[in-house]
């Protein structure tokens, strides 16, 4: 029997894809930059297949790239010719739903709305928030450690996340579906898991912690002068409404016209115009209006508005999409500490002047932790060839001033094959040197997401 059939065997003829034009959406990589090559797209439905799968992989030598809902932005899950892709979609069960313990054990083929449409009904919700809800999938969020817009208030995925479910590079299932807040038995695999961008093992299931659903929020668009003038006002907001905050982003004026300009439901609802804007959003649980009085009051002399979530967030996304309608970008997912920030940006304009001077950086995101998205657009189709060619000078010149001021270059979106040339400059030697020994230890035939955070030559 060959490998194909051996593979339908394990998940059916509907769990097996081969035809270019089926399988075409899985190997696209989400922003359209690359265009993966397999031998199969398999779709598992249970934790079982998975292992079958698993096993009968490694002992063929075909690497396995499990796959979410593929919105990474790491090439994380961009498979390569002779390997298989693993789409968790068709796992996606809840098995279960504690309204007192306030705890769901979801697969990993469960979208991020899903899980909230179930945990809503018992005015809980899982407290991770990424734009892409309908898409974005349990199994990736835990792999990627995905951040997002609420990470002030509530951490990364990681900081929700009881246990998990995973299938091993040798296909024995690891059982770490914990619904206990405090289990310290040893190692944390679970936590170890999560991060690790499918290479260390297959997350087929997670148990998260809920948290109830605030009664009331409030959302406002300051406009700003400057960066130190968004921190001042991220101080001010968190000695005040500690307990509320939730949402801290930073946009640019440039980005807002971007958004503006590549959809026409967008628009500024601020009267002036500013060089920055700060969204900031509050969240609490008394069914009164008293923190949004006193947060109103708190900015009652600056400029701002508390126009409804709906075109606010309108053009936050905006920021993001607009950039592929209007050109091409270098796009850079870092953080540094908010005492350099400033001196980050600063120094990093002027980097991008002296390297693609006809380019526009488009400055944004979670200001509140740090996480800055620096994206670098292009806009002139004359010059596309030019800035491809200097892509690797901007990729040295960010990354070296992150680095300088004790930054990440790996903020939420991970390594994936897009940075794993940079991963040993991002850690210590002695971390890189562990994570290559969890790595060989775990995968020793290096099956699991090949190429994914490592270069071959560094686990032989």
């Amino acid at each position: 029997m060959d490998i194909l059939s051996a593979l339908q065997e394990i998940v059916g003829p509907q769990g097996l894809m081969t035809d270019p034009k089926a399988c075409a959406p899985y190997l696209q990589e989400s922003r359209g930059e690359q265009i993966g090559q397999a031998l199969a797209v398999l779709q598992p439905v249970n934790a079982s297949q998975v292992s079958r799968i698993v096993t009968l992989c490694a002992k063929a030598g075909i690497g396995i790239v499990p796959q979410g809902g593929n919105t990474g932005r790491v090439l994380g899950a961009c498979p390569q010719a002779g390997q298989v892709l693993l789409s968790m979609t068709r796992l996606a069960r809840m098995r279960s739903l504690d309204e007192d313990a306030r705890v769901v054990c979801a697969e990993a083929g469960m979208t991020l709305a899903q899980v909230n449409r179930a945990a809503q009904a018992f005015g809980l919700m899982w407290p991770v928030d990424l734009l892409p809800k309908e898409r974005a999938q349990v199994g990736g969020i835990l792999a990627s450690n995905a951040g997002g817009l609420s990470v002030v208030r509530y951490g990364n995925a990681r900081a929700s996340m009881l246990g998990v479910e995973a299938v091993l590079a040798n296909g024995e299932i690891y059982d770490g579906l914990r619904q206990v807040r405090k289990d310290n038995c040893g190692y944390d695999l679970a936590n170890l898991l999560v991060g690790s961008e499918g290479t260390l093992g297959i997350i087929t299931a997670a148990s998260l912690a809920l948290t109830p659903i605030p009664k009331r929020r409030a959302l406002c668009l300051l406009g700003i002068t400057d960066i130190a003038h968004g921190i001042e006002f991220y101080r001010r907001f968190c000695a005040r409404f500690s307990s509320e905050l939730m949402i801290c982003e930073l946009m640019p004026h440039p980005g807002i016209e971007n958004a503006c300009a590549c959809d026409e439901t967008c628009s500024l609802p601020l009267d002036s115009l500013h060089d920055w804007y700060l969204l900031i959003g509050l969240a609490w649980y008394e069914n009164d209006d008293r923190i949004e009085k006193a947060a109103r009051t708190l900015v009652a002399k600056e400029v701002h508005t508390w126009e409804g979530d709906e075109n606010i967030w309108r053009l936050r996304e905006g920021i993001v999409t607009s950039q592929a309608k209007l050109g091409k970008s270098a796009r850079y997912d870092i953080s540094v500490p908010l005492s350099c920030l400033a001196d980050f940006i600063k120094a990093a304009n002027q980097a991008v002047q002296a390297i693609a001077p006809s380019a526009q950086p488009i400055i944004f995101g979670h200001l509140g932790d740090g996480n800055i998205h620096y994206d670098v657009l292009e806009k002139n189709p004359s010059a596309y060839s030019a800035f491809q060619a200097c892509r690797g000078q901007l990729d040295e010149a960010i990354f070296s001033l992150v680095l300088a001021r004790g930054g990440s270059i790996c903020a939420e979106h991970g390594v994936g094959r897009r940075k794993r040339a940079l991963l040993a400059r991002g850690v210590s030697p002695t971390a890189y040197q562990a994570m290559v020994t969890i790595k060989k230890s775990l995968d020793p035939a290096g099956l699991l997401n090949p190429g994914v955070m490592f270069d071959h030559a560094d686990l032989q």
